[in-house]
């Protein structure tokens, strides 16, 4: 399995009152996407805030030709 995403931050998607410095700046790239060798990566992105406290991981994978 190879790890599709690099440095995509996903977290946080939403404001902590208590927490304040933590929606600052994100600092942990904690959500990541991996597939098998019959992948190529076509785009990795960051999706649109859904209400969940992270961003979703939206990847457009292609299966790579046979040879």
């Amino acid at each position: 399995m190879i790890r599709r995403d690099r440095a995509l931050f996903t977290w946080p998607a939403r404001q902590y009152k208590r927490l304040r410095w933590l929606g600052v700046f994100p600092f942990l790239a904690i959500d990541h996407v991996y597939a098998g060798s019959d992948w190529a990566t076509v785009k990795v992105e960051r999706g649109p805030r859904l209400g969940s406290d992270h961003y979703p991981v939206v990847v457009t994978l292609a299966p790579v030709a046979q040879r």
